[in-house]
């Protein structure tokens, strides 16, 4: 593909030149997909990969967050609150 560089694979992103990796629309690889959430996937991928290669001794801890919802939108109240309702007039 013009214009794209070339990854050694679809593991970890890394090009041809070891700890310089590509992800996102810059990348080509066998059966990409051109869609934001691939960028995603890629970017946590090539992240682990890149933590391996800074800390080689240490152990890669996947940490994560959440959230619980809006209140009004998970069927617990019949109306939202004003304050996360927007009108269009």
């Amino acid at each position: 593909m013009k214009n794209s560089i070339k990854v050694n694979n679809s593991l970890d992103y890394q090009t041809n030149i070891p700890g310089i990796f590509a992800i996102g629309d810059i990348n080509t690889y066998p059966g990409k997909l051109n869609l934001i959430l691939c960028g995603f996937h890629e970017a946590a991928l090539m992240c682990q990969a890149a933590f391996k290669i800074i800390n080689p001794d240490k152990k890669f801890i996947l940490k994560y967050t959440t959230v619980s919802g809006v209140a009004g939108f998970d069927g617990s109240l019949k109306k939202a609150e004003a304050s996360v309702v927007k009108s269009i007039k």
